[in-house]
């Protein structure tokens, strides 16, 4: 939640960019209250979509081809001004093993996006 009179960012928006690049369209995601608890956002919350997405499919699914999710999630702290907080994390399954991978990055597309009021960006398909 934005704070504008305070000019600054509490919480989580709660709401994460979904882009399908096969159909050119987009849509909201709302992760339920119990993800939100138990995975608290970035790495974590990130694993859970990608895997609720892909499920079963996950050994089948080609790491280069459009059947697979990348996804970029801000952390639960991120905007608090705690030390090391303005991350957030890139999910998606490995080319290289075929196994889940995340990659904690810094710079500032996580600020941007949560002031923009997104958690973060989910991506399928091929662009």
């Amino acid at each position: 939640m934005i704070d504008k009179a305070a000019g600054i960012i509490r919480g989580e928006a709660g709401r994460y960019l979904d882009v399908d690049l096969d159909s050119l369209s987009f849509s909201v995601h709302h992760p339920n209250p119990e993800d939100l608890s138990n995975y608290l956002g970035g790495k974590g919350l990130g694993l859970k979509i990608i895997y609720d997405r892909l499920g079963s499919q996950l050994g089948q699914v080609d790491s280069l081809a459009g059947d697979n999710i990348l996804a970029f999630l801000t952390g639960a702290i991120l905007g608090s001004g705690a030390p090391s907080s303005a991350r957030f994390a890139g999910i998606t399954k490995s080319p290289l093993t075929g196994l889940m991978l995340s990659s904690s990055c810094g710079g500032p597309w996580g600020m941007a996006a949560r002031s923009s009021g997104w958690d973060g960006l989910i991506i399928r398909g091929r662009a």
